[in-house]
């Protein structure tokens, strides 16, 4: 399943746009990297991309269709991860995932096993049974990629190069290959592109309110 954005405007603040001309196209078993600009430029292109953010013009397609035509299966399909601090609740890890599982329409034995899977793959199984409350920074953005992956998008998009893995690079390159090896597409927008280079992924930069041609699509 690819998504595509073909000339993309995003209003801004003073009538000025905030994102203006986007071009780019994110394809099954491929990432892409987004580096520079501002954090609102860089977050305004992965909400409008996840569907979340309306557009002033150009369209975004998924597998050639708008998101009005399947506003809800554009959600299952396309996943939003951003950098999260750790929730108020006193509900364990686990039992987060696993409710998130069944809202999506997992069994409860389904939900279960995918917790599992999402844990062991973000390196969060032993911090199972903590409440959410005390979970640190990072591991409350690991989470919150976890919870992403429960319905298994088909495109994922993040803020951040290795979001929740700071420091920890290899670690995240295992997810990342895990990802597309498993046939998803990918995109990561940082403010550095340096890491995004370790990883070994093509970067298109953002100055202004501009996609830049780069070594990406």
């Amino acid at each position: 399943m690819d998504l595509r954005a073909r000339d993309v405007w995003v209003a801004g603040r003073r009538g000025l746009p905030a994102l203006a001309e986007i071009e780019l196209a994110l394809v099954p078993g491929c990432a892409l990297g987004v580096a520079g600009g501002e954090v609102r430029a860089r977050r305004s292109l992965l909400a409008a991309l996840a569907g979340t953010l309306p557009i002033a013009r150009g369209e975004i397609l998924l597998d050639g269709r708008p998101a009005s035509e399947d506003p809800l299966g554009w959600r299952s399909s396309v996943g939003l991860s951003l950098p999260r601090a750790p929730r108020a609740s006193n509900f364990a890890v686990d039992s987060y995932l696993r409710a998130t599982g069944e809202i999506f329409g997992l069994s409860p034995r389904e939900a279960v096993h995918r917790a599992s899977e999402l844990l062991d793959l973000l390196a969060l199984s032993s911090r199972a049974r903590v409440p959410l409350i005390r979970l640190a920074a990072p591991e409350s953005t690991r989470l919150e990629l976890a919870r992403v992956l429960v319905p298994d998008p088909e495109v994922i998009l993040l803020d951040g190069a290795v979001p929740g893995f700071e420091g920890d690079i290899e670690a995240f390159r295992r997810i990342l290959d895990f990802l597309l090896g498993a046939g998803k597409a990918l995109l990561l927008a940082a403010e550095d592109a340096a890491p995004l280079h370790d990883l070994g992924v093509p970067v298109r930069l953002l100055a202004g309110a501009r996609l830049l041609p780069g070594d990406g699509v």
